[in-house]
């Protein structure tokens, strides 16, 4: 039997992300936080949208002094105000749900660290987010800022692959805008992009939303959440040529 290719993915820490990014981290072998890049306001580190019976609502972690040029691993908290217990809007919107009990545990895991630093805020909630999920297939996660890389851009993604003996690069679709397909293939690489599941479950509050936090599949379906997981991609070719 053939041994499969090792898969290295990439991101940006986000705050209680979509399923999309948990889609992203259980189709790897190795799975790199990407901290020591510029903060980008209005971006989703710090903040992701939930359902609520007045509509969807941006639930956002505040920042002090906030810059576009500092890395995200420099960004800290502003606890002035406690956007902790602010953040009791998601208990009032998925206390009815089905399985509010394991949002509830991932929220006080992450609220009770009181960290100061955002992106090891963002990357706390994400890694319980995903042990949420109970898939077996986890993967071995690292820091870009523990990496001491100078590189920029695709070549600084490249070069994070290349760290982890990766021989397969999967990624979101945003990066068909800068990535160098092109070089990644002379490295010996593949590149393939995420094929998202066809998400379709039964939400609170109105027809179904796929772009708000993962913890409302997890409060609607529980365990059954691991159904919505895709294991599929597509090669970089054949995404480009649609």
């Amino acid at each position: 039997m053939s041994r499969k290719p090792r898969t290295v993915a990439i991101s940006q820490p986000f705050y209680f992300p979509w399923l999309g990014a948990v889609e992203i981290f259980f189709n790897s072998d190795a799975y790199v936080f990407l901290d020591d890049v510029n903060f980008q306001r209005g971006g989703l580190n710090n903040r992701v949208k939930i359902k609520t019976k007045d509509g969807l609502r941006w639930l956002t972690v505040p920042l002090l002094k906030p810059s576009q040029n500092k890395l995200i691993c420099e960004i800290e908290i502003d606890d002035q105000n406690d956007f902790r217990s602010e953040h009791q809007i998601l208990e009032n919107s998925y206390s009815g749900a089905a399985h509010f009990k394991i949002v509830k545990n991932i929220l006080n895991n992450v609220f009770n660290n009181n960290l100061t630093s955002l992106s090891e805020t963002a990357i706390l909630s994400e890694m319980h987010l995903f042990q949420a999920f109970n898939l077996q297939n986890s993967p071995l996660t690292f820091k870009s800022s523990d990496l001491s890389l100078s590189e920029k851009g695709s070549s600084r993604i490249l070069k994070i692959v290349k760290m982890l003996e990766g021989e397969v690069y999967l990624t979101a679709h945003g990066s068909v805008n800068y990535l160098d397909h092109i070089e990644f293939e002379k490295n010996g690489i593949e590149v393939r992009y995420m094929k998202y599941g066809s998400w379709n479950y039964p939400q609170l509050y109105g027809e179904f939303n796929p772009f708000v936090s993962s913890l409302d599949a997890l409060a609607c379906l529980g365990k059954e959440s691991t159904r919505l997981i895709s294991f599929n991609s597509i090669h970089w070719r054949d995404f480009i040529s649609g």
